[in-house]
């Protein structure tokens, strides 16, 4: 394991100020503020007990509403964010299982949900100082790596597996115990291997008729630049000599005038329109 050469402010350390507090307020005046209010796949989730979505929605919401409630210290929305964590550590089964979905559920339930609630529940953390999080998390790797070694990664968890060594290695840091090491591993080797992919693959816009693949994805694509560079806390390997050479290869069918590529679900060329 790679030891931190820095380390990263926390929430609590940092202040918007000028501009960048303007457009945080317009968020919290916007959608990013009420959508608890009036989505029913947030305000009704069954990640706080109601009927609605129990899978990926309220744990995107939460990544960005969380920092933006203590970023602004908005005490109502620091205390709206509260209620959803609160729940879902109130639910968290006691195998540690954390998503809302029965037993006999769960070997058809895509784990990515695990990785992103779990990478909130760390977000939550370095703005609390909640110390709930770090046993909650705790479990729900423990439970992570029986899981999937009975139960392979698939779908979106096998796409997206590196995001999960987000929240594992900041358990790690805090932590260490061996078996988190090979849940890295496990990872590892069941995600999809994007470095092999590359080689031969060329980011090309696809047909019409092929438009969405789960390879040219643009959330996957994006994420992806940074799965070697997780790893390489591990393994020691040189964490930007994989995004440098896929970055290179989007950009030649993907290329925008600002250095960034472009994508509407899928990549979408070099078109300006």
């Amino acid at each position: 394991m790679q030891e931190r050469k820095f380390v990263p402010l926390t929430t609590k350390e940092l202040r918007p100020q000028g501009w960048l507090k303007r457009q945080l307020e317009i968020q919290a005046e916007g959608l990013s503020g009420h959508l608890d209010l009036i989505w029913p796949d947030i305000r009704d989730s069954k990640w706080i007990g109601g009927d609605k979505e129990g899978w990926e929605r309220v744990p995107y919401w939460l990544d960005g509403f969380i920092p933006l409630a203590y970023l602004l210290e908005d005490e109502d929305l620091i205390k709206r964010a509260g209620k959803y964590i609160d729940a879902i550590l109130a639910r968290q089964e006691e195998d540690g299982w954390i998503c809302p979905c029965g037993k006999d559920e769960r070997n058809t339930y895509d784990v990515w949900a695990v990785f992103l609630i779990c990478k909130v529940l760390v977000l939550y953390h370095d703005c609390t100082g909640d110390e709930r999080i770090e046993p909650a998390v705790y479990r729900a790797m423990k439970n992570l790596l029986d899981h999937i070694t009975h139960n392979t990664l698939f779908n979106w968890g096998a796409a997206r597996w590196y995001e999960c060594l987000i929240p594992l290695l900041w358990l790690y840091e805090r932590r260490p115990e061996e078996w988190m090491l090979q849940l890295m591993c496990v990872l590892d080797a069941e995600g999809l291997d994007y470095e092999k992919l590359y080689e031969h693959f060329d980011f090309q816009h696809p047909a019409a008729d092929k438009y969405w693949t789960q390879l040219n994805h643009v959330v996957n694509t994006a994420m992806a630049l940074k799965s070697r560079a997780l790893m390489s806390l591990v393994t020691g390997e040189d964490g930007n000599a994989f995004a440098r050479k896929m970055y290179q290869k989007i950009m030649k069918y993907n290329s925008m005038a600002t250095g960034h590529f472009t994508g509407d679900e899928c990549l979408s060329g070099d078109s300006p329109v």
